[in-house]
């Protein structure tokens, strides 16, 4: 969540930084490229945030690109809870038209619906539900700015 390791452990938790790190350092050992999404909790310049971010996977050997982190603004997801979906409309341009996202609890609609029973779509990646329902009040955030948040944008 932050560049700096006690300000993402005072959001995370501590030592999660330091198994963020890790991670990516494994899947770059392995030949992956990570796509790192990082939550703006304090509506920094998206610039500063790319800089920092860059100097300290640099010093993990891991040379960022712009595609790799994804910057997200703060969200509550309640504040846009009276957002009633067209159902008539398809929505192509969200996280859910395109994408999953696999937990220790099962697969969901996107990040957003991680702890919400309206967005798990099943158990793994062999048995899961390729609709996603339009009906939480993250959907309603999403529909509301019409982008991806999560995935790669086109």
């Amino acid at each position: 969540e932050h560049y700096d390791e006690k300000t993402n452990d005072e959001i995370r938790g501590r030592g999660s930084y330091r198994k963020g790190l890790h991670a990516i350092q494994s899947l770059v050992k392995y030949d992956f490229n990570p796509l790192i999404t990082v939550v703006n909790h304090f509506n920094e310049d998206e610039n500063v945030i790319r800089k920092k971010f860059a100097e300290v996977f640099s010093a993990i050997g891991f040379e960022i690109e712009y595609i790799n982190l994804n910057i997200i603004p703060l969200i509550n997801k309640n504040q846009y809870a009276d957002i009633t979906p067209d159902l008539e409309k398809k929505y192509t341009n969200l996280d859910c038209s395109f994408g999953r996202t696999l937990t220790i609890n099962g697969v969901y609609n996107c990040p957003l619906t991680t702890e919400d029973y309206r967005g798990h779509s099943g158990c793994n990646f062999k048995d899961y539900r390729s609709f996603a329902g339009i009906d939480t009040p993250s959907c309603s955030y999403c529909i509301s700015v019409n982008k991806r948040l999560f995935g790669i944008g086109v």
